[in-house]
């Protein structure tokens, strides 16, 4: 029931995505949390190059394979498993993650931004879809509350601290982009090498 809960949400936030973040130079995407696979199928049905992985908990992998079959991308699109502090799939030039910083504490995203680093092909890009903190967001400040409350580290992030974040993982910080949704875009890069 969860994962069909927040497949709401990001079938919401998905369309931000795509407005704000051209992926037409991309071919292999890397959806880390990806649930259900909404991301992954929404950018694989809008840009026909690419190809790409939902990865989430083993759990989730049957359901994901279900929805993603369900929306006839299989061939193009497919669920994988593990813990993402470990290992993630390697060798994509884009990677996204959404509303996963949020959950955990400054450590928590080191490792799992430096999973991500792993992951990406040189030159890679890093997409981070969070709630960006700052006078104006209203949003941001609940659900960083929400967070203090439900989680054991996780919070809202200034612009500042996701540069600081994704500069200490080996990332080189890009821009933000205020969305004007629920989700910003913090987009940051593999350095080529």
């Amino acid at each position: 029931d969860f994962m069909y809960a927040m497949q709401g949400g990001s079938l919401m936030a998905v369309e931000g995505l795509l407005s704000a973040y051209d992926f037409s130079g991309h071919v292999r995407l890397l959806d880390v949390g990806g649930a259900l696979g909404t991301v992954s199928v929404a950018v694989a049905k809008r840009y026909t190059q690419i190809e790409a992985v939902s990865f989430d908990l083993p759990v989730v992998t049957p359901l994901a394979e279900e929805y993603i079959a369900s929306q006839g991308v299989a061939g193009r699109v497919r669920a994988e498993s593990g813990d993402m502090f470990e290992r993630l799939p390697e060798g994509f030039d884009a990677v996204h993650l959404s509303w996963i910083l949020h959950d955990w504490s400054d450590a928590q995203c080191h490792t799992l931004l430096t999973r991500c680093r792993e992951a990406l092909t040189p030159g890679g890009t890093l997409l981070l879809g969070e709630a960006l903190v700052d006078d104006s967001n209203v949003f941001a400040h609940l659900m960083s509350l929400n967070m203090l409350v439900a989680t054991d580290g996780g919070k809202e992030r200034t612009e500042a601290e996701y540069r600081r974040l994704v500069e200490e993982a080996g990332l080189e910080f890009v821009r933000a982009d205020r969305t004007g949704g629920l989700r910003d875009l913090v987009v940051a890069r593999r350095p080529s090498e």
